[in-house]
């Protein structure tokens, strides 16, 4: 009686767990009956499931965008979170669902077949990863297998419109081992699922349509699913913080050419410039890929503006070589005095100043020493009209007349004088002779400073020559480049 008992409590409990299939543990002893029963029909999961009538699988793939963890141009590859969701039917994995109660089974990947779903441009281990994921099955032998995981994918960079560019990265999936006949592998959708899609700091999502595509290899088709993911860079940050700098430092480069050929800074200014021009160059070359085939603007926009700085590194120089010419000694040849100051000076509205110019009070004593060259005759009577013939070239302002005192030393030569007249007549002469010479000295230093004058001149039409034809540059370089950037 006791064993009655107890055989009709066990039936009893099993007849409460049928019906009451809430229970987790009734749950549990019916689904390891489930799969005791599978594996007793001999389930292998090395082979390819094969439904009655059906000769190829249908697999079918989901791919949503979770977030986008880097885009790296130097390396070209792109690293993006992304859940797979794959879907086929297993014949094999079928159970009465009237009878056990259970609809659906959680199985470890490792009981079950897979299909080996593979990214063709994978640049690391992640799809390994996928495997570790449970397979949801049905009653039916529907199959879904989720997997979460990190994708690093080959990506080719086009930085041409840097930092205004667009890139198409693409992601393609295919089974490695089976073909066509074997595995049919679709797509669920015509673009993948962006509901759960988290933004990025420096890329905007444009869209992410699917392509499913057949490769023929020696007639046998191999499906693949072409997933291409455009983005959109944000720019903001690089215009502020690299190309508006960049032009910013270009134009203080204008300020060389105000600054006065005197203060010898001018080429050092223009060296400055260069040098941190090159410095954003050097960063620029820091995120761009080593690629030959394609040219960023960015790059030829910093390129040619370091030529641009270059040449008025060179015009600066030519500036101070005109500038400081006439210290040299060098007159202005009559062709530059023509060209530069007279047409190209009249063109730029430069005109030399005589206005402000004070007179000195050296010039009236050179004007006062100079005079015409006349000969005078000196007929020496005696001492006395010898002397007053000296008197009269005194008169005649003949500090500078050589024929003047060529008659003193003739009156000298022919009278017959007293040593007092003597004596002063030689005294007379030398001071002749010095006054002479700093007369002579007057002149040539005055003719120096209007060569000097001329020079610095011509030196400044020119630094207001290369001013107008670098700013023009500039601004036309500037405006060339916006355009190209606006056009795409």
């Amino acid at each position: 009686m006791y064993f009655r008992m107890s055989l009709s409590k066990i039936e009893l409990v099993s007849l409460l767990c049928i019906i009451a299939l809430q229970d987790s543990m009734c749950v549990e002893f019916v689904s390891d009956n489930i799969i005791k029963r599978i594996l007793a029909n001999g389930y292998r999961k090395e082979v390819r499931p094969r439904c009655p009538g059906v000769t190829a699988v249908d697999v079918t793939l989901d791919l949503a965008l979770r977030q986008i963890i880097e885009l790296n141009e130097p390396k070209q590859f792109l690293q993006t979170n992304v859940w797979l969701r794959a879907f086929w039917k297993d014949c094999r994995l079928t159970w009465n669902k009237t009878e056990t109660g259970v609809d659906n089974l959680i199985l470890p990947e490792s009981f079950m077949w897979i299909p080996d779903i593979t990214l063709y441009d994978n640049a690391d281990e992640g799809m390994k990863a996928a495997k570790e994921y449970r397979v949801s099955v049905t009653s039916e032998g529907e199959t879904r297998h989720q997997i979460p995981i990190v994708l690093t994918s080959l990506c080719t960079i086009d930085t041409t419109y840097f930092p205004f560019d667009r890139q198409s990265c693409h992601l393609k999936f295919g089974m490695w081992a089976y073909s066509g006949l074997e595995v049919n592998f679709t797509n669920i959708r015509d673009d993948a699922d962006l509901t759960s899609y988290q933004g990025h700091v420096e890329w905007t999502v444009l869209s992410m349509n699917v392509e499913r595509s057949v490769i023929y290899f020696e007639d046998i088709p191999y499906p693949s699913l072409v997933y291409d993911l455009k983005l959109r860079r944000k720019p903001l940050f690089f215009i502020l913080n690299l190309f508006f700098p960049c032009v910013l430092i270009s134009m203080v480069a204008i300020l060389g050419f105000m600054l006065p050929p005197d203060a010898g800074e001018k080429v050092n200014l223009e060296v400055t410039v260069l040098l941190s021009l090159a410095v954003f160059q050097l960063i620029v070359l820091e995120m761009m890929p080593p690629n030959s085939e394609t040219l960023p603007f960015i790059s030829i926009y910093f390129a040619s503006t370091m030529v641009l700085v270059g040449l008025s590194c060179l015009m600066t120089v030519v500036v101070l070589n005109v500038h400081f010419k006439g210290s040299q000694g060098w007159p202005v040849p009559k062709i530059g005095k023509t060209i530069i100051i007279e047409g190209l000076g009249r063109l730029l509205c430069v005109r030399p100043n005589h206005k402000g110019r004070k007179k000195h009070p050296a010039n009236d004593v050179v004007q006062g020493l100079r005079f015409e060259r006349r000969k005078t005759t000196v007929k020496p009577l005696n001492n006395v009209s010898a002397i007053d013939n000296v008197s009269a070239i005194d008169n005649v302002s003949a500090i500078d007349n050589v024929s003047a005192i060529d008659n003193v030393s003739a009156i000298d030569a022919d009278t017959s004088l007293s040593p007092a007249t003597s004596l002063l007549l030689k005294h007379f002469n030398r001071i002749n002779a010095s006054l002479s010479d700093m007369v002579t000295r007057l002149g040539d230093r005055k003719s120096d400073k209007a060569m000097c004058e001329e020079w610095e001149l011509m030196a400044l039409v020119l630094d207001r020559a290369f001013l107008l034809l670098y700013g023009f540059l500039s601004c036309l370089i500037l405006l060339i480049f916006i355009i190209i950037f606006q056009t795409e």
